[in-house]
């Protein structure tokens, strides 16, 4: 501090350089650029950093010409022009002294990554990663080196060495935290999670995708938004939490531009949510934007084959889902394929087309996806009455979806389950397996199913004369009228994969809500 600027203190008048008009209409413009870039306003933010730029000139500010440069690098790394970034790090490259390691230096290899990794050279980016994360440690630069950590704790994720992307991004995210460089924060956060999931720690996981979400809302980041919305939307459809699937994949529209190479992604999954919920109409409509944006993508014909034959036309199915059912990782095609053959006169061949996949799923270990076999086998031995065969099969998948942690699945299909037990006249055996359903609902997590099984639950207890369920499940119960819940209308049960009423085959069957869906 000069003797000027000592008086003008003393005498209560602040005159430092950070609050000189130039300085503030610097950090005023800056902060306007880059909150555009976050929010994808790309050629708002290109033209705010240029008069930004025209600011730092005039205050002979290297080091903010060289961010600058660096912050329009990355815009034009996202928007694909590599070419033109590739000059902005090299004009960065050639104003520094070569043999000094400092903040910029570190920054401009972290960018000089990512370049390489949009180019496909993933062993340059590596190098270019831990050259930039050698000199942030020698310059002291926080921000630097954990950009380049988190960078390289996205490559390991992606090579599946999920342990050591933990490592590196655990220790990454705290440098950012620490030097307020929070630009990437969300997004490490958000591959740190992934690397969670794949470790298997999926509590932790998801505390920190909510973590990441709420942070991405404050800092109003599109891309990390995208991101987050995309990942929660798919792990709560993996999970059975509809709902919660159909929410996020709606707010992951609203950052996804038309054409872009997600979008048709989050269309068939927000149809396939939608689907779960039995909005049918909505599905479809879904279904068909997502085709219609890429007719040649067997996923979006599978998909809108699904919805066709879940909403009662099997035979327009038939084409989508034969086509989709040949290409890889078509299991859910499959199941909808044989459906609709038997929906179309079809039988013998659903059923074997069904057994198939539920013996490749099981060779394959996909456990899942051989209790979704299973359990569309059973819904088609029901329609042909036969009961045994059905809960045979059904309690195969119940202990599957269990095994996985699939809990409101299996809670649904005990409810299956415990209705056909009732057309045989073993009535003890069904309450015990709606008791097992509603223990299931405290880890099924799910509005939903909720309310399916109590519906279920509480149709076959006044059918039947009681208006308790059985007394050795009276504590369960008690905990589940703190939560009440309204019960879903009786109905006969429809199994929404086929379209098609399985109706009872004794008259004095309890009414059900039916329970089948696509998960």
């Amino acid at each position: 501090m000069n003797l000027v600027e000592r008086i003008a203190k003393w005498v209560g008048v602040d005159v430092s350089s950070a609050n000189r008009p130039e300085v503030v209409e610097f950090k005023t413009l800056m902060e306007a650029a880059r909150a555009a870039k976050r929010a994808e306003r790309f050629d708002e933010a290109l033209a705010l950093f240029d008069k930004a730029a025209l600011s730092a000139e005039q205050l002979r500010d290297t080091q903010g010409m060289s961010v600058i440069r660096l912050h329009r690098a990355d815009i034009y790394i996202q928007i694909g022009d590599l070419a033109e970034a590739q000059t902005l790090i090299n004009l960065v490259g050639n104003t520094l002294e070569p043999t000094v390691a400092s903040a910029p230096r570190a920054y401009a290899r972290v960018s000089q990554g990512v370049i390489n990794l949009a180019r496909g050279d993933v062993e340059g980016a590596r190098a270019a990663f831990e050259e930039a994360q050698s000199i942030a440690q020698k310059a002291h630069s926080l921000g630097a080196e954990g950009r380049a950590m988190g960078y390289l704790g996205g490559m390991y994720l992606s090579e599946g060495n999920a342990s050591y992307a933990v490592h590196l991004l655990r220790e990454a995210l705290p440098k950012l935290n620490a030097s307020g460089d929070l630009e990437l924060s969300a997004y490490f956060i958000t591959d740190l999670a992934r690397a969670l999931i794949a470790a298997g720690d999926i509590q932790e996981a998801d505390q920190l995708l909510s973590r990441g979400l709420r942070l991405a809302e404050q800092i109003e980041s599109r891309r990390d938004l995208r991101r987050l919305h995309l990942l929660l939307g798919q792990r709560a459809l993996d999970l059975g939490r509809y709902a919660d699937s159909y929410n996020h994949y709606e707010k992951a529209l609203q950052f996804i531009d038309d054409g872009a190479p997600n979008q048709a992604l989050a269309l068939r999954n927000v149809a396939t949510a939608c689907l779960y919920l039995e909005k049918i109409e909505d599905a479809r409509v879904y279904a068909e934007r997502a085709y219609a944006a890429n007719p040649d993508d067997l996923t979006a014909r599978g998909t809108l084959g699904i919805i066709l034959q879940a909403s009662g036309r099997s035979a327009e199915a038939v084409p989508y889902l034969e086509a989709a059912a040949a290409g890889d990782a078509a299991e859910d095609a499959t199941r909808a394929l044989a459906s609709a053959y038997a929906d179309t006169g079809q039988f013998d061949r659903a059923v074997q087309m069904l057994e198939a996949a539920a013996k490749h799923a099981h060779d394959a270990s996909l456990p899942v996806e051989q209790a979704r076999a299973l359990r569309d086998l059973g819904h088609l031995y029901l329609r042909s009455n036969h009961l045994s065969d059905a809960i045979k099969v059904w309690m195969q998948a119940v202990a599957l979806y269990e095994d996985n942690s699939h809990h409101a699945q299996a809670a649904r299909l005990l409810c299956d389950i415990g209705g056909a037990r009732v057309q045989l006249g073993h009535t003890s055996r069904a309450y015990r397996d709606y008791e097992q359903a509603l223990m299931l609902l405290s880890s099924a997590n799910d509005p939903g199913t909720r309310g399916v099984v109590l519906s279920n639950a509480a149709n076959m207890y006044v059918d039947r004369g009681d208006s308790k369920p059985p007394r050795r499940s009276s504590r369960r119960r008690s905990r589940l009228r703190s939560r009440p819940a309204t019960p879903a209308p009786r109905r006969p049960a429809v199994a929404i994969w086929g379209g098609s009423c399985c109706k009872p085959a004794a008259m004095n069957a309890p009414r059900t809500r039916s329970t089948t869906r696509w998960s």
